[in-house]
């Protein structure tokens, strides 16, 4: 069916669709950042969008950097409006699993 801007009743179904679209996408995220697991895959993604690292100086790779920092805000964007309180328990279990994995004092890492 093609899409007709002048049609008011038309463009109200569209924008009702696209809010419950919108609420269904928010279910998905919570579900998965109700799990130890969803939170731990979650946080990887947004390290490596690298929001909080400096803008390279190369234009491509500023470009790219650019692209990658825009996904990361979007998705915490939605992350914060799914449960404001996620950030910092993924953040805090992140830390904890870099503790467990980080080697002791003394030990080499071949093996």
């Amino acid at each position: 069916m093609a899409i007709d801007v002048g049609d008011e009743a038309q463009q109200k179904d569209r924008k009702k669709a696209y809010k419950l679209r919108g609420m269904e996408q928010q279910e998905f995220l919570q579900q998965v950042i109700s799990t130890v697991g969803g939170r731990a895959v979650m946080w990887d993604i947004l390290c490596k969008c690298e929001m909080f690292r400096p803008v390279p100086h190369d234009d491509g790779l500023a470009q790219r950097h650019g692209g990658k920092r825009d996904i990361g805000l979007t998705m915490m964007e939605e992350l914060f409006t799914a449960d404001m309180k996620a950030y910092n328990l993924m953040r805090d279990e992140a830390a904890s699993r870099d503790a467990r994995y980080k080697p002791k004092e003394g030990e080499t890492d071949d093996g």
